[in-house]
């Protein structure tokens, strides 16, 4: 894979670390954010091959700042893998839009993003 840089949200545990660990396996340099400080305490602890920032993706600075800190430590980016999710109720994407979904597949992936 050689210099393959990725970030991956809600990466500290669960189904983000188990994305994390092949792209490792396979040679990625791989950064986790999470807002479970105990899951990026146990993370660390783990090994340091993953390297994790506490960060709430819901909030624009603390995604700012993410991303200023990832670039400048891995020197770039090849990917970012969005796993980050809510839990507890949720509704139709369009309530997260003002009422109208985004006219194409890229808005929705920059919504994602967000």
């Amino acid at each position: 894979m050689g210099r393959f840089r990725v970030l991956v949200t809600a990466g500290a545990n669960g189904s983000g670390r188990e994305i994390a660990r092949p792209l490792i396996e396979e040679g990625a340099t791989v950064r986790v954010c999470d807002i479970d400080q105990g899951a990026l305490q146990r993370l660390a602890k783990s090994g340091p091959e993953i390297a994790s920032t506490f960060a709430n993706v819901i909030e624009r600075s603390q995604v700012q700042c993410l991303f200023g800190d990832a670039v400048a430590r891995l020197g770039g980016l090849e990917a970012l893998i969005n796993n980050a999710g809510i839990s507890g109720p949720t509704g139709p994407m369009a309530n997260k839009c003002g009422g109208r979904l985004p006219a194409n597949s890229g808005d929705l992936v920059a919504l994602g993003a967000r």
